[in-house]
């Protein structure tokens, strides 16, 4: 640049030079991200729970609005920043660097903009990174909750009968009692049971709770508890344990008294104190027995709290379509294709839905939770990463433009020690600087997150603080290597130069 404009190159000669050098890589990089982003959409998509409907947002492929959006944000950062780099070349430094380079030095506001640079870089690192942390912590108590019932070696079956070859109750209930008897014969199959609602899928279906004997009052509305249609064997195979009672059996008919079994949190919150086996509830115009108080789930997903919930037998109502719960004693889906030929057996035209194990519906339920894990995560490593390299570059030209200040500090008697605390505690003020800001900035960012997290405090401490020792590490290990270098300079090279 110098050469250039002792030579006559103007300023608009100048800048049109950076602004092209800028571009030009600029280019490359963007060139680099489309290839980057086209491997990785699928990967992406691949990522998104399967009870989200893609379909309904169009393509899932790169999309050119979007790739012109990031080119021109990128363009427009190119642009910005070469024309920053070209308004600050002065002349008279140029010319300084003619007569005698070595003695040129970065002047105080180029000093201050590297450093606000850098601890710019700190601070959005350690966002990123707290911000990862945190969902990290949230995924993993998640998959530390006990869900109340037994999730391993359990295949689920979504199957509808005919409904016009099934329409009287006594038929439905008839048919159901087979396809059991069927399913529990296939090899490796433990025990059977089928239930209207599939836990962990985001059902919420609700009905009023009212105690015959202790009714509520003209006007007011009975409590809603949740809701769910089961056979006793639903209990079995999902593992939830029968605290008192009995569990719906063969003896429970359409043509019985009808029966209830009610969850532990019905019996603490409308018994208390009472054994709720043997009561009574009303269910509009009749009522219902409670037969048996089962162990507490979590129905809708892993982040609700377990709910007060009623089930009602689907030996006195079997319902066409239905979902079936098959415990195996090894991999469920392995006996998959002969519990099809079961159900077929019996009912040659029975509609089967979908096949899938409870630890694949498991896996669906946290998967937001394990999206955000993978994208924050990859934010967080390239941020680091970014942030390491430009640290390193950004104090490597500083010490470079301080070689002169070096030079004379060790012809007046610094030691190599000394001069590696000044550069590494300069990078030490300058990192504190940025991890203070990003310290900030994360809390605010955890509360925006809080949706996200599961049992985990926006501003946990622990999180916090790794995040922020993390940064302060690698900004102290970046500067080692220019420092190191700046104790080795030769004061009569850079005084005489």
């Amino acid at each position: 640049m110098s050469i250039r404009v002792a030579l006559g190159a103007g300023r608009r000669h100048i800048a049109l030079q950076l602004v092209a050098e800028s571009l030009a890589l600029a280019c490359l990089a963007c060139l680099a991200a489309v290839l980057f982003s086209y491997w990785a959409t699928p990967a992406l998509v691949s990522l998104v729970p399967a009870s989200v409907d893609l379909r309904s947002g169009g393509d899932m492929s790169l999309d050119v609005t979007v790739l012109l959006f990031a080119a021109g944000i990128s363009l427009g950062a190119t642009l910005a920043f070469s024309a920053f780099s070209a308004v600050a070349l002065r002349r008279d430094s140029t010319v300084e660097h003619l007569v005698a380079p070595g003695r040129v030095t970065a002047r105080p506001g180029v000093r201050r903009a590297t450093s606000a640079l850098v601890a710019a870089e700190i601070a959005l690192a350690i966002v990123l990174l707290a911000g990862a942390g945190l969902v990290l912590r949230s995924f993993a108590n998640l998959m530390a909750v006990n869900p109340g019932f037994t999730i391993e070696h359990v295949l689920r079956v979504e199957a509808a009968a005919p409904v016009d070859r099934y329409r009287d109750p006594l038929a439905r209930a008839a048919l159901q009692q087979r396809l059991f008897e069927a399913i529990r014969r296939v090899p490796g199959v433990d025990d059977a049971g089928s239930g209207a609602v599939t836990p962990l899928t985001g059902n919420n279906w609700t009905v009023p709770f009212e105690r015959a004997d202790q009714p509520v009052p003209s006007g007011q509305r009975p409590p809603d508890v949740g809701w769910q249609s089961a056979s006793g064997g639903y209990f079995r195979a999902l593992g939830i344990p029968l605290r008192a009672g009995r569990l719906f059996s063969a003896e429970d008919t359409p043509r019985s008294a009808p029966v209830v079994i009610v969850s532990e949190a019905i019996q603490h919150r409308f018994f208390n104190g009472e054994h709720a086996v043997g009561r009574r509830v009303k269910l509009g115009d009749q009522t219902a027995e409670i037969v048996g108080v089962v162990g507490d789930i979590r129905r809708a997903a892993l982040t609700d709290a377990p709910h007060a919930d009623m089930y009602f037998p689907q030996e006195q109502a079997a319902p066409p379509g239905t979902t079936y719960f098959i415990r195996t004693s090894g991999d469920p889906l392995a006996i998959a294709p002969a519990v099809r030929a079961a159900l077929r057996e019996v009912e040659p035209s029975i509609l089967i839905r979908q096949v899938r194990s409870m630890e694949d519906v498991t896996r669906e339920s946290v998967q937001i939770t394990r999206l955000a894990l993978w994208l924050l995560g990859l934010f967080a490593a390239t941020a680091v990463a970014l942030a390491g390299v430009g640290i390193y570059g950004v104090m490597s030209y500083t010490v470079r433009q301080r070689m002169r200040e070096i030079g004379t500090r060790i012809a007046l008697g610094a030691t190599p020690g000394g001069i590696l605390r000044l550069v590494l505690g300069h990078a030490a003020r300058i990192a504190a600087i940025g991890t203070a800001t990003g310290v900030g900035i994360a809390l605010v960012a955890g509360r925006a997150m809080r949706s996200l997290l599961f049992s985990t405090s926006p501003a946990d401490p622990q999180i916090l603080a790794t995040a922020a020792g993390t940064l302060f590490i690698i900004a102290i290990v970046a500067c080692y290597v220019p420092a190191r270098r700046a104790t080795r300079v030769d004061p009569v090279k850079t005084l005489t130069a």
